[in-house]
């Protein structure tokens, strides 16, 4: 079976809905104000926006600009 790439949009949305669901049931097993949350849910969306400008900027492997070239 040959390995593919990483589908890094699915990938993000899949971490988004982890990181929603586990801020969810953090806030019902334990009493914290919604202003908390909202600092985690933000640290959170800045991490994965820094993950896909980092996954946007970094060089390619040479499997893809020898592929770009032909």
């Amino acid at each position: 079976m040959k390995r593919h790439d990483i589908d890094v949009i699915s990938l993000v949305f899949g971490v988004t809905l982890l990181v929603v669901a586990a801020s969810w049931l953090f806030a019902k097993m334990v009493e914290v104000s919604w202003l908390s949350i909202g600092w985690i849910f933000a640290g959170g969306l800045v991490l994965m926006g820094l993950l896909g400008v980092y996954s946007a900027l970094r060089p390619r492997g040479a499997d893809h600009s020898s592929a770009e070239s032909k």
